[in-house]
């Protein structure tokens, strides 16, 4: 009977009605009694599998108990329900609940950082011997997030790293950067890749995620690693049998906050309001008035709410995860296969992401001879859609650009027509053509790592990897047919089809050489590195227009006159030889030294060649015997002191090839013979002498410790960058007679970057609940030292010059408000803008602020922040009792500007939000806009936030938000303790952004993607809330 039950519980497992049974199983386990068994089990080591001797098993509450002999083996009377404790010096306790005759456990290290193994480039090094600023993130902590994209899960869980969200889109991923720089150097399994592979990743294939950022972690990546490292470990198989694990996560999204839309009564009273404030007749009479008012002619004066015609409540998501590992002391294994369905919003389901992943990581040793084979494999897929409109239209049509007012549906149930813009249902509909994208790449890796023999601590080793890639697009321009209300078809475009197509492939080859060992006191250790990556590129587009018919949506089914064609291929080379050398005094005192000889093929013969040197100091402070007293009190268990100096390269912006004199291709240049020929122009000048990459220097000061018996761990850093050797143009030498700029050179500007990290961890344990809390903030500000580029009548300004300014709002210069004007007697006494000359109460009143008596450029001023935060913080926590497990994580960032877009402030006819009603009007003096008005450019622009750029618009996007929370149940604590062929059984319920702080959420969530980043709020995909529920299985 028991074996049938269990095999009803698997197929409930693997069922879609698993949540029920496992909850009626949770039930049942509470009515177990009590009943003394004879307990026997095995204790073993998490990381070899090996049995432990010694470890203390005692019944909970009692003074009976037992250890475990050589072979882990223990044997123990106790009774149903009562709870074995396991404990080992060195190992992480662990409690278990009696509820079957064989226990067996694992124990996991209590490693609290000293001897961790850390990815560093090139190689590994544990805390205790780690010299550069270097953050890490484990598996657990990207499991316990439910995000799709790996980007999302690390945002406020590394202290230094800003993620910022580009909107919430399906297959969305957010930009990254490592304390403020760029977008930094991924490094995947020793190769260094792209931010795609990197966003591509299976969250469940990771091991560890390493952030380097200092030059003494980054001068061995050279020319390309100014920005920082994001180097990336996938897990690998272990000794042990066979585990395999399955894992599925269902989500429902929506936006985190949808706006208030006005009703069709309130949209036209606005309208008639702009007339009053214009001083031109009324769009609507009072019996139209009414007829709106009490929805009497709904065919002529509908009253639509876009998006609720248009969006569905929740969009939905499911992922699936399926792996295998196990191995013996020859070869082991790690298998796995991802799948990931991202829905849209939209009603006609026409969004949708789908990323296939599979990994294969398989290691082999020969132990005679020392010798260890890798072969890895990986691939992903990545397919997306969407209307042929795109997102931004059409979120932009949705919420913005169409009015109430404006006839969703023509009496006999066909798309109306007759619209001043794009019609929301009908460009989101299923047949308003499509823009599909499939992206898929293989990565092969084959390795080979030598302990010589009779030569401790030496070991060879070689790498070959290859990278195949290619991807296909397709766009069908078509548009849905409208009607007026006659019945006759509103004239449209023409369908168009574009194609196009990529292939990419890249083979990176690395031979190493390293040695580590230790005499007596003295540690050594050494690496010598060299690789070569060489990578090809190749893309073709094909493109038709005036479709004769819809019906048919390829290229050779569109008329030859208007085709077009177009392509491009590229390639690249780079080489570098990487040496480091480390040395330390009885762990007290470490020294370490590296670089990289680098070599770039995108500068000229002579300048393809650099060398970045980088050296680092650390004192383990703690090892000195003057520190034992405090750390038998627990008052400093740990203490490390750390600085760092080097340099490392930047190619940002540098043109490529761009030390070769070209002349460029113009199609269609001439025409000879009635017919077009191509024709070609001069390209740049140049100077090849000059073309090199700039020098990014790095300082860095560090302290780590531990206290309270290493319960409260913490760290903080202080870092500083100066960059030189940019390029530019020069604008002060007479070139007109050249036609065009001169060539590029070294310029003497510098750019300054600072800022601190500060992260705080504490673990503690009351009974059986355990609890960890951790804090981590950053802060960094730049300036420009020197800027080249900057006119001399600039630099003298000291208001509008960018020389030794920290950051600004990324719009530029603008006009400090001074509030609205409330009555004549202001307007009439005040500075205005040379083109108001309409100017009436409601209207933006400037400052003077040199007081000329004028508005002009003279009072512009550089205000507020970035959008891109400078300050960011997040507090992650978790607790654990018996089977209950609870984490989340708070994330927020400091002062960040960003404006309201145009279209949000200007004519009547685009207010459609209902916060766009607090307008000036007599009784509303404080209001968040100005009078409203049906012209973009009433007073001569003086309300507008593109011709007469202001503070007025600027909103602090600063934002404190639940980033994740999740509750999950270990089902192997009791329900399923008896189930021996489960061997792990977690379910739990999480969401995502699920309350946010903000000053502008009323109108925008933070995170809203930018618009170019210009400090803009843009349109596109809102950023999302989510509820998802998954489930862990073990066999």
């Amino acid at each position: 009977m028991k074996n049938i039950n269990n095999m009803i519980v698997l197929k409930k497992v693997l069922g879609r009605y698993l949540l029920l049974t496992l909850f009626a199983l949770l039930f049942c386990g509470f009515g177990a009694k009590a009943q003394e068994l004879a307990i026997t089990g095995t204790v073993v080591s998490a990381e070899d599998g090996f049995g432990i001797p010694g470890v203390s098993v005692i019944i909970k509450g009692t003074t009976t108990g037992t250890v475990t002999d050589m072979d882990g083996l223990y044997s123990i009377k106790a009774n149903m329900g009562d709870v074995l404790h396991f404990s080992f010096i060195g190992m992480n306790e662990q409690d278990v609940t009696v509820a079957k005759s064989v226990i067996d456990v694992t124990l996991n290290a209590d490693v609290i950082g000293l001897e961790e193994v850390i990815a560093i480039g090139y190689g590994t090094t544990t805390k205790r011997k780690a010299v550069g600023a270097i953050s890490t993130m484990k598996a657990e902590q990207l499991e316990a997030t439910p995000f799709a994209n790996v980007g999302n899960a690390l945002q406020g869980q590394v202290v230094g790293l800003v993620v910022q969200n580009n909107g919430g889109g399906p297959g969305s991923s957010p930009s990254i950067s490592i304390r403020g720089g760029g977008e930094p150097l991924y490094v995947i399994d020793g190769v260094i890749t792209s931010s795609e592979d990197f966003n591509a990743l299976n969250s469940e294939d990771i091991e560890t995620i390493s952030f380097l950022k200092d030059a003494s972690a980054t001068a061995v990546y050279g020319s390309r690693a100014g920005n920082g490292i994001v180097l990336v470990t996938s897990k690998k198989g272990t000794d042990g049998k066979i585990k395999i694990n399955y894992s599925y996560n269902y989500q429902l999204s929506e936006p985190t906050t949808l706006p208030d839309m006005l009703n069709s009564y309130e949209y036209a009273k606005l309208q008639n309001a702009a007339n009053a404030y214009d001083g031109t007749d009324l769009t609507y009479s009072d019996a139209q008035l009414e007829a709106i008012r009490t929805h009497s002619d709904l065919d002529t004066y509908p009253d639509n709410n876009w998006p609720d015609l248009t969006l569905k409540d929740f969009a939905t998501e499911q992922r699936h995860n399926l792996s295998l590992t196990g191995g013996d002391k020859r070869t082991n294994y790690f298998v796995s296969l991802g799948y990931i369905d991202q829905g849209g919003i939209l009603k006609d389901d026409v969004v949708n992401y789908e990323r296939y992943n599979i990994r294969s990581n398989m290691n082999t040793k020969f132990e005679k001879i020392g010798l260890e084979i890798g072969v890895n494999i990986n691939a992903s897929i990545e397919n997306y859609k969407e209307p042929s409109a795109g997102m931004y239209s059409i979120w932009r049509a949705v919420n913005q650009n169409t009015n109430p007012l404006y006839r969703a549906y023509n009496l006999d149930g066909t798309l109306a027509g007759g619209g001043n813009g794009d019609h929301p249902i009908a460009i989101s509909s299923k047949d308003a053509g499509y823009k599909k994208t499939r992206d898929k790449f293989i990565n092969a890796q084959l390795s080979a790592n030598w302990a010589v023999p009779n030569v401790k601590g030496l070991k060879l080793g070689v790498m070959a990897n290859y990278r195949d890639g290619d991807g296909w697009g397709k766009l069908w321009e078509k548009n849905v047919p409208l009607y007026m209300q006659d019945g006759s078809v509103q004239a449209q475009p023409t369908p168009a089809l574009t194609v196009d197509s990529y292939y990419s492939e890249r083979l990176y080859f690395e031979t190493s050489a390293s040695y580590a060992n230790t005499f007596g006191k003295h540690g050594v250790e050494g690496t010598l590195v060299y690789n070569q990556t060489t990578s090809n590129y190749e893309e073709m587009s094909a493109y038709r227009r005036d479709y004769l018919s819809s019906a048919v949506d390829q290229l050779f089914a569109g008329p030859v006159d208007g085709k077009d064609n177009n392509g491009t291929e590229k390639e690249g080379a780079n080489a570098g030889y990487v040496f480091r050398v480390k040395y330390d005094y009885d762990y007290k005192y470490i020294f370490e030294l590296s670089g990289r000889y680098d070599g770039n093929d995108n500068f000229a013969k002579g300048e393809k060649w650099g060398f970045f040197p980088a050296t680092s100091l650390a004192w383990n402070i703690s090892e000195e015997n003057f520190m034992d007293a405090l750390n038998d009190k627990n008052i400093v268990n740990t203490l490390k002191l750390r600085a760092s100096y080097g340099e490392t390269g930047v190619d940002e912006n540098v043109n490529r090839f761009g030390y070769i004199p070209v002349y460029n291709l113009e199609t269609s240049a001439y025409t000879i013979g009635n017919s077009l020929v191509n024709g070609y122009s001069e390209g740049n000048l140049v100077n090849p002498e000059e073309l090199s990459w700039y020098t990014r220097k790095s300082l860095n000061y560090g302290l780590d410790f531990s206290s309270l018996n290493n319960k409260l761990s913490g760290s903080f850093e202080y870092f500083f960058y100066k960059t030189t050797g940019y390029l530019q143009s020069p604008k002060d030498t007479y070139s007109q007679p050249l036609g065009k700029d001169l060539p590029q050179i070294i310029s003497k500007s510098e750019q300054r970057r600072a800022g601190y990290e500060l992260s705080l961890r504490y673990k503690g344990k009351v009974n059986d609940l355990s609890y960890e809390v951790g804090v981590n903030y950053s802060y960094y500000n730049q300036l420009w030292k020197r800027l080249d580029t900057e006119l001399e009548s600039t630099l003298k300004n000291p208001y509008l010059r960018e020389t030794n300014r920290t950051d600004y709002w990324a719009g530029g210069a603008v006009y400090l408000s001074d509030g609205l004007y409330q009555n004549s007697d202001e307007f009439l006494n005040s500075a205005r803008l040379p083109g108001s000359t309409q100017t009436q109460s409601g209207d933006i009143r400037y400052q003077d602020v040199n007081g000329d008596g004028k508005i002009d450029e003279q009072d512009k001023r550089l205000v507020g922040l970035p959008s891109k935060p400078h300050a960011n913080y997040g507090i992650d926590f978790s607790l654990k009792y018996k089977g209950w497990s609870m984490s989340g994580l708070f994330q927020g960032t400091g002062d960040r500007y960003i404006a309201f877009d145009n279209f949000m402030v200007v004519e009547a006819k685009r207010r459609t939000y209902d916060y766009q009603l607090d307008y000036w009007t007599p009784e509303n003096t404080n209001s968040l806009f100005p009078r409203v008005s049906h012209l973009e450019g009433v007073n001569g622009g003086n309300n507008s936030n593109e011709d007469n750029r202001s503070d007025f618009y600027l909103k602090n996007a600063k934002y404190f938000r639940l980033k994740n929370l999740q509750i999950g149940y270990d089902m192997k604590n009791k329900v399923l303790a008896d189930v021996s062929w489960i061997s792990s059984c977690k379910m739990y319920i999480s969401g995502t952004n699920l309350f946010t702080i903000s000053d502008v959420m009323d109108y925008f969530d933070p995170e809203q993607a930018e618009a170019s980043e210009t400090g803009t709020q843009s349109y596109g995909y809102p950023v999302q809330r989510t509820y998802s529920f998954g489930i862990n299985v073990g066999f």
